[in-house]
């Protein structure tokens, strides 16, 4: 994966026909398929693809042989899917691959000791080494945040920076155990957060998560924070009364309720959406665009199944594959309308959030695909289906919301020379679908067969 040698730069699919190295031993062809083209949209029928070790080795309608052959009968064949967004632990990865997830990028689920060889850590280093099986691993080792209240469930994954000499010393410790990027969240104070971007700058060291309070949009893409989680990142930018919003949330955080800060924002969330102008959206929008700052609206996890069932629980037999500690998170915990006052208001937030995705699109924004899992509902690997479907139903073709899901994650992991798509000498993580998912997204559920690295997994 990360440590794989990379032999050719991304080229375009139809020049990488011609002009292939040689192939060596211990090789794989997955022959008469359809290869999708998530960058142009356009299908190349009757293909062989020949996999030569972790990487792939050709493109082309010519005959081929292999070691092992699958016959792609026609089937549809796509890169890797990218979740953007998850919280899991080492000992629950692997599960993503059933659903054709071949890479993760981990928004902080490290806990102590703060080492290479320690939980999330170790695991991504097994992964990329082939020790074990597992989606590639993006990772910030811990969440950033300032002093405030938490629920004691996910205490351990974050670390409260009350200075800027805290803030250094722990970014200078992350970057020594070598994370991928660093992840902020909501209660960092102005300065505290400055700090960190600086720190992280001489680290090259990006930044991704929630926009603090205490800090604009503008303020966070001089930082270079290159992503923006959820729709509250970027709410209070588009809201009127900005200075008032944050006073609010920050009196929230002061009582030192851990459910203080998300059931006042839930109070103001109609408020601030109703505050918007179209002027405001422009503005926001073509921030972001102009700065290459996506976002990641994470709307499975917004969504709860309680509003059209209030007994659905999440699937057993998917629970079963995970540990109890996911289990749990997995399992709503509080009413099904939270933190709004009505299911009726959360269907309605719900709705407004999609149509603010596909506002953002049209706008250009790069909208990125992740899930939030786990969490309520969002069962690892399982939920990128459902986040695809809703931005379809937010805005997106099928081809624009796979293509995020694929290339435009991996440009956002710095990885599209050797993700994202399906090129010679790119990383051998495919995907067989037995429907083209170009016309109709929900194909990317029927899933025939998982290639990670160049190893066959389902």
């Amino acid at each position: 994966m990360r440590t794989a040698t990379i032999v050719a730069a991304h080229i375009a699919l139809l020049v990488c026909i011609f002009h292939v190295p040689p192939a060596t031993a211990s090789q794989l062809a997955i022959t008469n398929v359809h290869v999708v083209d998530v960058d142009t949209g356009q299908i190349l029928p009757g293909q062989n693809v020949l996999i030569d070790g972790k990487q792939i080795h050709s493109i082309s309608s010519k005959p081929v042989s292999a070691d092992q052959v699958i016959d792609g009968n026609g089937a549809y064949l796509i890169p890797g899917l990218i979740d953007m967004h998850v919280h899991i632990g080492p000992g629950d990865i692997e599960f993503f691959l059933r659903y054709g997830v071949t890479t993760i990028r981990d928004m902080g689920t490290q806990t102590t000791p703060l080492e290479p060889l320690s939980g999330l850590l170790k695991a991504r280093t097994q992964i990329d080494s082939g020790e074990r099986a597992g989606p590639e691993v993006f990772t910030p080792g811990l969440i950033l945040d300032g002093d405030v209240e938490r629920n004691p469930k996910y205490t351990p994954h974050f670390r409260t920076l009350a200075s800027t000499a805290e803030a250094e010393q722990l970014v200078d410790q992350l970057a020594a155990a070598n994370v991928d990027f660093l992840k902020v969240y909501s209660n960092l104070s102005e300065e505290v957060f400055l700090a960190i971007a600086e720190r992280a700058r001489h680290h090259g060291l990006s930044l991704a998560g929630h926009l603090p309070h205490s800090v604009s949009l503008q303020q966070a893409a001089d930082a270079n924070m290159r992503t923006i989680e959820h729709l509250r990142s970027i709410l209070i930018d588009l809201a009127g009364k900005q200075a008032q919003i944050r006073d609010e949330l920050a009196a929230a955080v002061a009582t030192r309720d851990p459910g203080a800060e998300s059931k006042t924002y839930g109070q103001l969330t109609p408020q601030m959406l109703n505050a918007q102008t179209e002027l405001q959206r422009d503005q926001v929008f073509a921030l972001m665009r102009n700065n290459g700052m996506a976002w990641t609206p994470t709307l499975t996890v917004l969504f709860d199944p309680r509003w059209d069932n209030p007994d659905a629980v999440p699937d057993p037999a998917l629970l079963a594959n995970f540990s109890r500690l996911y289990q749990a998170i997995m399992t709503p915990y509080g009413p099904a309308e939270y933190p709004y006052d009505t299911v009726k208001q959360a269907r309605d937030m719900f709705a407004e959030t999609q149509h603010l995705v596909g506002l953002a699109h049209r706008a250009g924004v790069d909208i990125l695909v992740g899930t939030d899992s786990a969490n309520a509902f969002a069962v690892p690997g399982h939920s990128i289906h459902q986040e695809l479907q809703f931005l379809v139903d937010s805005g997106l073709s099928p081809h624009q919301a796979l293509r995020a899901a694929t290339l435009v994650n991996a440009r956002y992991l710095n990885a599209q020379d050797r993700l994202g798509s399906i090129a010679v000498g790119n990383e051998a993580d495919l995907v067989l679908l037995k429907r083209n998912p170009l016309e109709d997204i929900s194909a990317t559920k029927g899933i025939l067969k998982v290639i990670v690295n160049g190893v066959r997994h389902r």
